[in-house]
């Protein structure tokens, strides 16, 4: 099936305590949690589910990397991205994070600049540059 399963694991016991499962449109791939309210989950060819966490509804879903058809392999934060990369001097906006997805069949990857409340009162991604 095409789930996403968020579970909590105590390491000790190794509990499991089931918290939420998510029906995807496409098979999962990996996982990328915006915060607390958000969580983004890459699927097969190459799109992006983003979930609203509380009410376990899809907020948005876009194409991260069209051309894909094995899907995405990550989705990482950069903590601390040089001018160069953010093509301008001086510090980030407070609200913007850069966030870099990657695909298993292609040999690129995207930078996209985040806006950690866009439109609509969710993140708000914009692609920035492929590499």
């Amino acid at each position: 099936e095409r789930l996403t399963i968020i579970c909590e694991v105590e390491l000790k016991t190794r509990k499991r305590t089931l918290k939420k499962t998510y029906k995807n449109n496409l098979s999962p791939t990996c996982l990328f949690q915006v915060d607390e309210d958000f969580l983004c989950v890459g699927t097969e060819n190459g799109k992006i589910e983003m979930w609203n966490i509380e009410t376990d509804q899809i907020a948005k879903y876009f194409e991260a990397h069209a051309e894909s058809k094995m899907g995405l392999s990550a989705i990482l934060e950069l903590k601390e991205p040089s001018y160069l990369l953010r093509g301008e001097r001086g510090e980030c906006e407070a609200d913007t994070r850069y966030v870099v997805t990657a695909c298993f069949d292609r040999p690129e990857f995207k930078i996209w600049k985040m806006k950690t409340r866009g439109q609509h009162d969710r993140p708000e991604f914009n692609f920035h540059i492929k590499i």
